[in-house]
């Protein structure tokens, strides 16, 4: 920052990164306990919960993700690229809820329950191509192949996945 921007905007850049910074932050939170809180809470835990329950387990769940971020964050301290090392894990999730996306958008008959096990059947898919590519494991498939090709793999056998539940 000190050899591109002049003296008098680097303020300016500061507050502008610190305020992008804040407005991450407060879109994962407000995701995090909307996720927890609708998808999870509510369907599963309490089907009658009121809704000042619900906001105030919003709340719990969004203090909990911030101490779950602040314990892991001392940990990521030593990666050399953050960038890539969270692209590579939001690489895990993110073929599966593409599936889901693509398979409900184009397939009338695709259903909720297949459409669940699609993202949590992707996350291992994932996550083996992920142990292949490191080199921990010699004999398995798909072995050195590009991290694009990784996920278009997942998302591909993700998407039959759904179909094939959808098709039960």
């Amino acid at each position: 920052m000190r050899s591109f921007i002049p003296t008098g905007l680097k303020g300016l850049v500061l507050a502008a990164l610190a305020a992008a910074i804040v407005s991450s932050l407060a879109s994962m939170l407000n995701s995090t306990s909307t996720i927890f809180t609708m998808d999870i809470f509510r369907p599963y835990i309490n089907k009658n919960a009121s809704d000042k329950l619900t906001v105030n387990v919003g709340r719990i769940s969004g203090a909990v993700a911030l101490v779950i971020a602040m314990l892991i964050a001392p940990l990521l301290g030593n990666l050399g690229q953050a960038f890539i090392f969270i692209q590579e894990y939001t690489g895990v999730v993110s073929p599966g809820i593409l599936a889901v996306f693509l398979t409900g958008l184009f397939w009338k008959r695709a259903t909720n329950n297949a459409a669940i096990w699609g993202v949590i059947l992707s996350i291992p898919i994932a996550l083996y191509f992920k142990v292949a590519s490191n080199g921990w494991s010699d004999s398995s498939f798909f072995v050195n192949i590009p991290f694009m090709d990784q996920m278009f793999i997942t998302a591909l056998l993700s998407i039959a996945i759904i179909l094939f539940i959808s098709y039960l």
